[in-house]
């Protein structure tokens, strides 16, 4: 009877704990209905090529870099950068680098490395391939776009004043070596 009463209990214990329900992180989202609606719901909307994808190390998600090649709303440049989730139950979205998206973006989400002003994205919103977007292309088209501009980069450093300070710098003290050694000759 002892051997069955543990038997009995280990059976209950595993049961439970093999049965019970565990917390989950799951993404759960209403998906805007209409282009429509997510354009006036979103802070950018744009249609991009992914430049490059960086998982960040110190926190949650992924930094993804977009080659814009026209905007509706929220960016201006040719150029820019927002943040998601691995995809999953996270709702981040998974990017292929190299595709085209329209991309539906808010700002100030939660991601740690993100300040207020940075764009972020998701499966919540209607972001997809452009190949899989038509109805939002359609819309979108019919819509007066923003004007790109290029995205600032650091202006180059001129070659040619580097070169004329390292050759004055270099060639004053020769040049002086040699007049002081005329003077003192010719005295």
């Amino acid at each position: 009877m002892s051997k069955l009463y543990r038997l009995l209990v280990v059976a209950i214990v595993l049961g439970w704990l093999l049965a019970r329900p565990t917390s989950v992180s799951a993404c759960s989202c209403d998906r805007p209905a209409s282009p429509a609606d997510a354009l006036t719901r979103a802070d950018a909307v744009f249609i991009g090529t992914v430049t490059e994808m960086i998982d960040s190390k110190d926190s949650y998600g992924r930094r993804v870099s977009f080659e814009v090649s026209s905007s509706w709303k929220g960016v201006t440049t040719t150029q820019v950068v927002l943040y998601t989730g691995y995809g999953g139950g996270d709702c981040g979205y998974e990017f292929v680098p190299g595709s085209q998206y329209v991309v539906y973006a808010h700002r100030g989400e939660s991601y740690p490395d993100q300040d207020s002003d940075s764009l972020a994205t998701g499966i919540c919103t209607r972001t997809n391939y452009t190949a899989s977007a038509a109805d939002d292309l359609t819309y979108l088209q019919a819509l007066p776009q923003l004007n790109l501009t290029p995205a600032s980069t650091p202006a180059p450093t001129p070659l040619l004043p580097c070169f004329g300070i390292v050759v004055v710098a270099g060639g004053l003290p020769v040049i002086l070596r040699r007049r002081i050694h005329r003077r003192s000759g010719s005295a």
